[in-house]
């Protein structure tokens, strides 16, 4: 178990195969909500709301209030020039807007399916 304190608003532990995101409980009641409302948008923009992306995460499940997430856990981008091409060409191929890919852009909110670049925080 990996737990990660990066993040603004949500906390996040590797766990296995999987990706668990809770708000942060020492960030302030405002914040702490801004990481329920990250989970349940992690909901809208996933595969299995909009299945013909690829560039979208795998979320298991979120609970109704967002107080957790669950995710399968990908491979962490660790070229960070090569994840600029990939990024471009995830663009190019996707039916959604530009501003979805490009908001909040940097490696830390991607990782790889299968060779697939797929951004893991939707919420941003």
């Amino acid at each position: 178990m990996q737990i990660c304190n990066k993040g603004t608003t949500r906390m996040v532990i590797l766990l296995g195969s999987y990706v668990l995101k809770f708000p942060r409980p020492n960030c302030g009641i405002r914040m702490f909500l801004y990481g329920m409302l990250a989970n349940m948008e992690e909901k809208v923009w996933c595969r299995k709301a909009i299945p013909n992306e690829p560039g979208l995460p795998d979320v298991l499940w979120v609970s109704p209030l967002g107080l957790l997430a669950i995710q399968i856990r990908l491979r962490p981008v660790k070229h960070r020039g090569l994840f600029w091409v990939d990024l471009e060409r995830l663009i190019a191929t996707s039916s959604i807007d530009r501003s979805f890919w490009v908001s909040d852009c940097k490696p830390e909110n991607f990782a790889y399916r299968e060779g697939q670049l797929v951004k893991i925080d939707t919420a941003t």
